[in-house]
């Protein structure tokens, strides 16, 4: 744990109301959120543009900040250091020399917050050392302005790089992974640029923007949700906030066409299963951190989307079986204790759009042993 003890008169001024920071659309949650690096900027920058604005940024280098859409007020940058060069310890350094500035920033942009998360593109130099440091300041701030020093209040947004990336930056993701995990840090949001760069239909230039603002979005898709009202299954702030206590966690969405619902066969017993049975045929491929299990989580959220008119064809028992798909690939069948949030919203009936969407979040999961090895492997290599 870094030592705080001299920012203590700091952290402890009075947090300033300012209109500018507020975030532009109701959601359940207020998050502020910090990127570090320059991968992390840009993750940040994407929920900047859905509205979110208790956005904080942190680099080594401001040259790597020009062009982003954040304003230079939300900005802080390292002094005296241009870039880390995928070297965590100046990241780390760097990080430490600026905690004054980023604890001044936070007391006026961070009003209010909810939830804290730090946003960081695993394998840089920046991002990988800075946010073990940034995560323990925010736990310290956190604790000053709300007496709560648990670690579930901070929590990380991280990219892990492709199978194309060198072993250097594999080293620095199992730097990053040894800082963040098992310090009860939540949640920690973990994503694949692997499988989100291959989803994404963009060119080069646009790719990684598009890739963010998709992973980005989806997360808001909770966020916002959670703060409409529905007469049907509700998925508010506190079922929002208990899947996000929970440690590592992912995302995956899939859909089903209206059409569907009207298939032959065995009668309703065709139909009641068509929502489980395309979340169990697609959820391998959906989920957006490869190789992990879900039997290992314990909490998870599934949020249904769809026009009215689809409602009206479901069968009774469809969104109960969904249910019980989901908490039986959870291993409740195996008498094991897991919680699963639902929530049904109706879209206006647009022929446009007459997808039936299911969102799904789940969390409290362990991290794939694939991936730690193939990390320790790299940093072996690195000696």
């Amino acid at each position: 744990m870094t030592d705080f003890e001299d920012l203590d008169n700091l952290e402890a001024q009075e947090q300033v109301q300012d209109d500018r920071y507020e975030d532009t659309e109701i959601k359940g949650l207020t998050f502020g959120i910090i990127g570090v690096g320059q991968g992390g900027n840009r993750i940040a920058e994407s929920f900047y543009e859905l509205g979110y604005r208790k956005v904080i940024l942190f680099n080594t280098t401001e040259k790597d900040m020009q062009g982003l859409s954040v304003p230079r007020k939300h900005w802080v940058v390292a002094k005296d250091v241009e870039g880390a060069g995928k070297n965590p310890a100046i990241g780390e350094q760097a990080a430490k020399d600026v905690i004054p500035d980023l604890i001044k920033k936070m007391n006026v942009i961070f009003k209010n917050v909810t939830n804290i998360i730090i946003c960081v593109g695993a394998g840089d130099g920046s991002g990988t050392g800075a946010c073990g440091v940034f995560a323990d300041a925010c736990c310290h701030w956190v604790y000053n302005n709300y007496g709560d020093y648990s670690n579930t209040k901070v929590g990380f947004f991280v990219a892990l790089p492709s199978r194309s990336e060198s072993s250097k930056v594999l080293s620095n993701t199992k730097f990053l992974l040894d800082k963040i995990l098992n310090k009860k840090y939540s949640p920690i949001l973990f994503v694949d640029n692997q499988r989100i760069t291959q989803a994404v239909k963009a060119n080069a230039l646009n790719r990684w923007n598009q890739a963010n603002k998709l992973v980005c979005s989806l997360f808001d898709v909770f966020n916002t949700l959670s703060a409409q009202e529905t007469s049907l299954d509700t998925f508010d702030p506190k079922d929002f906030s208990d899947v996000l206590s929970n440690g590592i966690m992912t995302m995956a969405i899939s859909s089903v066409p209206e059409s569907s619902l009207k298939i032959a066969g065995e009668g309703d017993l065709a139909r009641d299963t068509i929502l489980s049975d395309k979340v169990k045929s697609s959820l391998k491929t959906s989920l957006l951190l490869q190789d992990v299990d879900i039997s290992t989580a314990t909490h998870a959220s599934v949020l249904i989307s769809c026009r009215k008119k689809a409602l009206e064809q479901m069968d009774g028992n469809t969104i109960p079986k969904l249910s019980e798909t989901l908490l039986s690939m959870m291993g409740s069948d195996l008498n094991k204790q897991v919680t699963l949030h639902k929530g049904i919203y109706l879209r206006e009936d647009n022929k446009e759009d007459s997808k039936i969407r299911i969102f799904l979040m789940f969390s409290g999961m362990s991290f794939p042993k694939s991936k730690i090895e193939e990390y320790e492997n790299a940093s072996k290599i690195m000696g």
